[in-house]
């Protein structure tokens, strides 16, 4: 589950509105990890990956603070413990379910949180984005673009943008975007206080990305 558009979230945020709800065995599952881990999954998804035929376990946080819970001391890689402390209990559960294997199971843990505000985002259309710089009157400023959950202004200048980071015009910048992607926060995900945007330059993009967006947006 990477992208708004997956199966996967799809099906996640129907449950997060309440159309849909956890079924047996996942909801007993669910239970086993609020009683284990002090939290329950917001969903958890059973499927055969296509190209091994080997059966995964997703299972679906709301909040991304709870699959780092999951992640090895390093934050990069699955604690692999936790996965087969995980698989095991889902072995257990699935003893009078034969629809389901564990056997070779590979279990990953995603959240519902992050993808949600890209989404937010992502809703944003160019159109507004094109008023909000004109509404903002402010010559220096080249372009806005959407990235993951926030907004990248980019001035023509390396020297502008620097400039522009500290004199306080990156607090009025993120106030403005602050309100756009607020209108399309369904889950009120994102808060004010922990909000941020990002300030770049024309200059810096045409210097180190050959005025390409797809090298630009690879590395940002």
């Amino acid at each position: 589950m990477v992208s708004s558009g997956d199966i996967e979230y799809i099906h996640t945020k129907r449950i997060k509105k309440g159309q849909l709800n956890l079924e047996s065995p996942f909801l007993e599952f669910a239970e086993w990890f609020l009683k284990i881990y002090g939290f329950r999954p917001l969903n958890i998804i059973y499927d055969i990956i296509e190209h091994n035929k080997r059966p995964r376990l997703q299972v679906i946080f709301e909040k991304y603070q709870d699959v780092r819970w999951f992640r090895a001391d390093n934050k990069l890689f699955l604690n692999s413990t936790r996965q087969e402390e995980v698989a095991a209990a889902f072995r257990n559960l699935i003893l009078d379910y034969p629809q389901f294997s564990a056997d070779n199971l590979y279990v990953i843990f995603n959240s519902f949180e992050p993808i949600a505000k890209e989404e937010a985002n992502g809703k944003i259309s160019n159109q507004r984005l094109d008023k909000l710089k004109s509404d903002l009157s402010n010559n220096d400023i080249w372009e806005i673009r959407r990235n993951f959950s926030t907004g990248i202004f980019f001035f023509y200048t390396m020297e502008q943008a620097i400039t522009n980071e500290t004199n306080g015009t990156k607090e009025k910048l993120k106030e403005e975007y602050f309100k756009l992607i607020k209108e399309c926060d369904e889950f009120d995900y994102i808060k004010k206080e922990s909000f941020d945007i990002k300030i770049d330059s024309k200059e810096n993009f045409d210097e180190n990305y050959q005025s390409n967006w797809f090298y630009y947006f690879k590395d940002n």
